[in-house]
């Protein structure tokens, strides 16, 4: 057998044990889920998620591309709001998240469209927690039967994770020291986050 048949076989080889092993021990539903209490009233906590304008002030990925263009369209908050962002930073990327369905001082749902590598389902759950609300910040997506996307999607949970920790501490930063909320106001003066560690 010439030594190029054998390469081929050899990651032919290969490339049949890791859909084995993607297919058999890791799962096609990817799931992050992170929570963090916040030592706010639930509508305060909802109504400042539920404005999308303020998401750069605790995303933790604002920080990878400050140059980078946000364009928002739709309602600044509820269902349909959605934001849009093109960054020539490969972590960045281009792409949108929109508000889908949004269940007063409960629940909000929205997609995150990565564009060429698909759209993910995020929600932001909130109950109450004492004198505080519980804020619990999930992302999830399916690998199907790509088993090279079950394993990367698996092995991405704990630095996803990570942060997701680093945005929920944020919010929790900005919301547990910022001034009480006016009725119906959602917004909170724009804060440094390079300020925010």
């Amino acid at each position: 057998m010439s030594l190029i048949k054998k390469i081929v076989l050899g990651l032919a080889i290969f490339l049949l044990l890791v859909a084995a092993v993607g297919l058999l021990f890791f799962s096609g539903h990817i799931e992050i889920r992170r929570s963090v209490t916040i030592n706010r009233p639930v509508a305060d906590v909802f109504d400042y998620l539920n404005n999308l304008k303020n998401y750069n002030q605790w995303s933790p990925w604002y920080q990878l591309d400050t140059t980078a263009a946000y364009t928002f369209s739709g309602p600044s908050s509820g269902t349909g709001a959605t934001m849009s962002w093109e960054s020539k930073n490969e972590q960045v990327g281009n792409g949108s998240l929109t508000y889908t369905d949004v269940v007063l001082q409960q629940s909000i749902k929205h997609d995150l469209n990565f564009m060429e590598n698909g759209v993910a389902k995020g929600e932001y759950l909130l109950s109450p927690d004492g004198n505080g609300t519980q804020v619990t910040w999930v992302f999830s997506f399916e690998a199907g039967a790509n088993p090279l996307l079950r394993i990367m999607g698996s092995l991405m949970k704990d630095v996803v994770g990570e942060d997701f920790e680093k945005g929920l501490a944020r919010m929790q930063s900005i919301l547990d020291t910022a001034p009480a909320l006016n009725s119906g106001d959602s917004s909170i003066a724009p804060i440094d986050t390079m300020t925010l560690h």
